[in-house]
């Protein structure tokens, strides 16, 4: 009898690993502010040491700072560029504990450049950035899994890509983009761009 309730209680452990193991990864697509103030590059550092529990799409770097915070407009993809390139320094200990963490070479090949300025006078005809057209490409990718838009700041290009959809294609097709993506807005300190 306690043979088999252990054997029993084994199986049931293994099929709860593997559908743990087996789950797959969430996507993630990040747009930050970066430049203006030392919390986006905190909050990168932290996400690195988490790459291999998600599957990152995108950095975008887009208008650094709060709203008239800086002096000039301007967007600071080197910062990210400079937290991945220390990654790459720890990267081969990572592989060490999980063979899951992404390439440095892939993470710098998502960081797109975003609009250094924000606002709805920098949306519509005439605005699309790099950003914004990766932005449609992930959510465009043939996957099942939403687009897990994490904005840490800086929602122009993603209010672009929106825009850009929702003037290019049918009603039917905008509502299918929009309902592949979730976006979790931290403060929403450019409101006014989402309403």
């Amino acid at each position: 009898m306690k043979q088999t309730i252990l054997i029993v209680v084994f199986f049931l452990f293994l099929r709860g690993y593997s559908m743990t193991y087996n789950q797959e990864k969430p996507r993630l697509l990040v747009t930050t502010d970066i430049g203006g103030d030392p919390d986006d590059q905190q909050s990168l550092v932290r996400l690195m040491v988490y790459a291999n529990e998600i599957e990152i799409e995108g950095f975008i770097s887009s208008a650094a700072g709060t709203p008239g915070e800086l002096n000039e407009e301007k967007i600071c993809p080197e910062l990210i560029e400079e937290i991945i390139q220390g990654y790459k320094l720890v990267f081969a200990n990572l592989l060490l504990h999980d063979k899951n963490y992404p390439t440095p070479e892939y993470l710098l090949s998502v960081v797109k450049r975003g609009n250094p300025e924000r606002g709805w006078d920098f949306v519509g005809e005439g605005h699309d950035t790099e950003a914004s057209e990766w932005i449609i490409s992930r959510v465009d990718k043939k996957d099942k899994r939403p687009l897990n838009i994490c904005v840490f700041g800086g929602q122009t290009d993603l209010a672009q890509a929106l825009w850009k959809v929702k003037n290019t294609r049918s009603a039917k097709e905008y509502q299918k983009f929009i309902s592949k993506i979730r976006v979790y807005d931290i403060n929403d300190q450019d409101f006014q761009l989402l309403i």
